[in-house]
């Protein structure tokens, strides 16, 4: 309860400033054309010129917090704080229509208008078995990237987004934290059901590398209900088996007696001119350049092309490998907690992948190919579409489900350039 209320007065104290930031942009702004930033003295009927020019602005980057260009929902959050700060002196809502908390006509259209303007969101692509066993045969593999591939294993085979298991930017101050030490469980090869801590019993059995099955508890994760638990069984292969790979990554940092509120992005690494261990991160813009560049070694077996694949394209990579071993799209959406189907969120999981061997499946059916591209001609040119769902998925689940339109992730790997804003 603690950690949560800690974790939730982070978010408030993280909001305000970023509200006071915008704040101060604004009245910068007003500042720069003569005005009050209560627009104290302009006629009513202009306050919305004023706000569609801050709005602009701050879309194109000149002002925004970032400097970089940003998409109409940013715009619109920028602007509730230039509300909020009308309100905070008991003074009208300059967006609103008096007396109600409604947009004005004007403002409305805009909005409406630079939403319409907005590129398409972007969606990743699954990623499959064969791309995450070419990061276990590159030559000379750096403790970032042995540390990263069986973090790439265990979002794969636990349908995780990359804010569970890598060190978004947002990491600190998001409501879905990541999986931690704590939040690891395992069945011994003698049958005892045990959580990670740092005795003796505990070392010995992560060691011993042949635990019976192993789970993931979630506590503050997006989508997960609390206490709630995802457990799977070994695949038979000790290289490619969420087990295995969780066994790996929890070692590790038992070894360097990490404590266990500890991430599970964490990993150290030997500095030789200090003679000390450095602790570091895998973050999403690794994992997706060490994925992309898997993805091109082997494209000529799978079609996939690399520049399609990211970290987000590790939870439906697993479900697609799901799909295509013939599972009912509802229990896919129940193991990944998609919103859409987020009735499910209340159905009891802890058995589910175990019992079925879900794993077992992932790894078997997990060699999908996908049709070759189809060009798609413009006028100003030729762009490459690709099939979200693979040739070997059933037929008759091609309709129902698709594992790639992942539109309630909201998180993002920090190499992906913005996306162009249009002129306003």
């Amino acid at each position: 309860m603690l950690v949560h209320a800690n974790r939730q007065a982070a978010i408030v104290a993280t909001t305000q400033r970023s509200r006071e930031k915008t704040q101060s942009i604004w009245k910068t702004l007003c500042q720069s054309l003569g005005a009050d930033a209560t627009l104290t003295g302009v006629d009513p009927r202009f306050h919305v010129r004023y706000l569609e020019l801050f709005g602009i602005r701050y879309r194109k980057g000149d002002i925004s917090k970032s400097h970089l260009p940003v998409r109409a929902h940013t715009v619109e959050v920028a602007l509730s704080d230039v509300g909020a700060l009308f309100t905070s002196l008991d003074l009208p809502d300059p967006r609103m229509q008096p007396g109600t908390s409604t947009y004005t006509p004007a403002l409305k259209k805009w909005l409406i208008a630079i939403h319409k303007q907005d590129p398409a969101s972007s969606r990743v692509y699954p990623c499959n078995i064969t791309i995450l066993k070419a990061a276990f045969r590159l030559p000379k593999p750096s403790p970032g990237q042995l540390h990263a591939r069986h973090l790439n294993l265990i979002g794969y085979f636990y349908l995780n987004r990359p804010g569970e298991v890598l060190k978004s930017p947002n990491s600190e101050t998001s409501r879905s934290s990541p999986f931690r030490l704590c939040d690891v469980e395992f069945l011994s090869p003698t049958g005892r059901l045990y959580r990670i801590d740092h005795s003796p019993a505990v070392r010995n059995d992560v060691q011993t590398r042949k635990n019976r099955h192993s789970s993931l508890v979630y506590t503050d994760q997006k989508n997960g209900i609390k206490g709630e638990k995802i457990t799977h069984v070994p695949t038979g292969d000790d290289r490619y088996c969420p087990v295995r790979a969780l066994e790996h990554v929890v070692l590790h940092l038992l070894e360097h007696n990490a404590p266990l509120d500890t991430p599970l992005y964490t990993y150290y690494t030997y500095n030789k001119k200090t003679k000390q261990y450095k602790q570091s991160a895998i973050t999403p813009y690794m994992s997706t350049k060490l994925l992309k560049a898997c993805a091109a070694n082997v494209f000529d077996i799978t079609g996939i092309p690399p520049e399609k694949i990211s970290s987000r394209s590790l939870c439906p990579g697993g479900a697609t490998a799901l799909l295509c071993a013939g599972n009912e799209p509802t229990n896919v959406a129940l193991i990944g907690r998609w919103r859409s189907e987020a009735m499910l969120r209340y159905l009891r999981t802890q058995a589910s992948p175990a019992v079925r061997k879900f794993a077992l499946q992932m790894l078997q059916h997990a060699a999908s190919t996908f049709n070759p591209a189809t060009v798609v001609s413009d006028d100003d040119d030729d762009t490459l579409t690709y099939d979200g769902i693979p040739l070997e998925a059933p037929a008759n689940l091609r309709d129902r489900f698709d594992p790639t339109d992942d539109v309630d992730d909201d998180d993002t790997d920090t190499d992906v350039a913005a996306a162009a804003i249009p002129a306003v």
